[in-house]
């Protein structure tokens, strides 16, 4: 996976290697230097990784790593509250950190660009969970506008027969347009 930048790289043996600019500390190197060749991530070096994904640019730059058990780790820029940990959206981190507030994540779907991401967990069971950037022309899908600093559930996403198989969405700059297909080829469309 990459953003503008910067590189993640995950082995055959579930390890996480990164490298290039770090300016928002989305790397997870414990710092914001940039990263000139491949790394191992200090604080995953024991634990296994699936996926990253990684969205925005400089700045504004976050990943998530998603564990084959579930567990999701984030890092970097929290602006919108993007990283889903209820610090405060001014909060940013340079180290990965688990997200306990989702578990048994099967999936993590991203959109956005610069400070202005959004992300959706959905979990085995069927539960859709968002954090981000959150207003009325880009709504994560929750009942309440304003910047999701922590995850909401997306209620009508989450469990029953409705099991969210991909999220999609077009970005331009704040502008924001998602859609959701469920395993029984419903399609949900916001913003």
């Amino acid at each position: 996976s990459s953003n503008l930048y910067s590189v993640y790289a995950v082995t055959s043996a579930n390890r996480l290697y990164v490298w290039g600019n770090n300016s928002a500390g989305q790397l997870g190197t414990y710092n914001t230097a940039a990263v000139q060749q491949p790394i191992l991530i200090p604080s995953l070096s024991s634990i296994d990784v699936q996926s990253v994904k990684a969205v925005g640019a400089g700045d504004g730059a976050t990943s998530y790593a998603l564990t084959p058990t579930g567990s999701v780790y984030v890092t970097g820029d929290n602006t919108s509250g993007q990283l889903g940990i209820d610090y405060g959206t001014s909060v940013d981190l340079t180290s990965y950190t688990l997200l306990s507030t989702v578990t048994d994540v099967a999936a993590i779907y991203v959109v956005g660009e610069a400070k202005n991401n959004s992300i959706w967990f959905v979990s085995t069971n069927g539960q859709v969970s968002a954090a981000g950037f959150n207003n009325a022309l880009s709504p994560l899908g929750c009942p309440q506008l304003g910047d999701v600093t922590g995850v909401a559930n997306v209620s009508a996403l989450s469990g029953g027969a409705r099991a969210v198989s991909k999220i999609v969405g077009h970005t331009n700059g704040k502008l924001r347009t998602m859609f959701a297909l469920t395993s029984a080829n419903e399609l949900f469309g916001w913003g």
